[in-house]
């Protein structure tokens, strides 16, 4: 368990994996954020369009103490409805990424990239 400021994130590594969950204090429960490949230094995260993305901005958040603490993923893999990937360097979030605050008390601090910058950096899979 590694806190940092407000968030708690459990961690648990096996096999080259790591697997990262949030646990607010707020919560009763905890939220898989995503996986660690320490081959790749990658971060995998998945997102469905309909409950993640933030309509008025055209965006979509990422924890950021998870971002700004990280030592061992230096890209994210964000993957949307299982269909749509982008390898984004994790630097690039933090710079390009911007803080949007919501008046509800009980989230974590997210910055958010738009996906006019995430598809800059989508993946083509062969079919």
């Amino acid at each position: 368990m590694i806190t940092i400021n407000e968030d708690t994130f459990l961690v648990q590594e096996e096999n080259g994996l790591i697997e990262i969950k949030l646990k607010l204090k707020k919560e009763k429960f905890s939220r898989l954020l995503g996986y660690v490949k320490l081959d790749e230094q990658t971060f995998y995260c998945k997102r469905e369009k309909k409950k993640h993305l933030l309509i008025k901005a055209d965006a979509y958040g990422f924890n950021y103490n998870l971002l700004n603490e990280a030592k061992r993923f230096d890209k994210v893999m964000l993957i949307i409805d299982n269909l749509d990937r982008y390898l984004i360097p994790k630097d690039y979030i933090l710079s390009n990424g911007s803080f949007l605050w919501f008046k509800t008390e009980g989230f974590e601090r997210q910055i958010f990239l738009k996906m006019t910058e995430i598809e800059k950096f989508n993946v083509k899979i062969n079919a």
